[in-house]
């Protein structure tokens, strides 16, 4: 059995440098302001409600990255093997280019992977622009959601302003209040 000594020495860290990483923990307070700003709130409710067609768009953008790593390595592994020795390091290039990044560090020599490379690029524009997309047509919903929610509130304000009051005393079945005036109301005592 281990005594309580030796597991709070194992679990404690050993350096002042270990506890660094704390730090950062401490910014994750900044998520803490969404609850007093509105457009905050907002844009969670948008990554709430698009998640599936987030994750979608990510998961179709991981495995167009494992094809292009895998027909890259197939391309260029004999030409530059230094590059391209493995299909994680061509995940690298793969990566890069879908991102539209691109730094030049490893590019594509045979004119098949130049081409090749040229069609990966085009489909990662696409691809990062469809994210950019779904979370544009989330926002703007929720905004209309959110006007459609005001609007109707402001209606309704209109309409029981308009409707008529009265200080007559109603029997509602429950004993007397006040009421609305309902045309044909048999229970009014005056």
């Amino acid at each position: 059995m281990i005594s309580r000594s030796v597991m709070a020495k194992c679990l404690e860290p050993s350096t002042e440098q270990d506890k660094r990483y704390l730090r950062v923990v401490r910014l994750l307070r900044v998520f803490k302001l969404s609850r007093y700003s509105r457009a905050m709130q907002l844009l969670l409710n948008v990554f709430k409600e698009e998640r599936l067609s987030l994750f979608a768009a990510f998961s179709v953008l991981f495995i167009i990255m494992l094809v292009a790593a895998c027909a890259m390595y197939t391309l260029e592994k004999d030409v530059q093997p230094e590059h391209f020795s493995s299909i994680p390091q061509a995940m690298w290039w793969a990566l890069v280019t879908l991102t539209t990044v691109g730094y030049g560090d490893v590019t594509p020599v045979t004119d098949l992977g130049r081409l090749f490379g040229g069609l990966i690029t085009i489909v990662g524009i696409g691809m990062v622009a469809l994210p950019a997309g779904i979370l544009a047509t989330g926002f703007s919903e929720q905004l209309s959601r959110r006007r459609q929610f005001f609007n109707w509130r402001w209606i309704r304000h209109l309409k029981m302003a308009a409707l008529p009051w009265s200080p007559n005393r109603c029997y509602n079945g429950f004993g007397l209040s006040w009421a609305l005036v309902i045309p044909k109301q048999p229970y009014c005592v005056s």
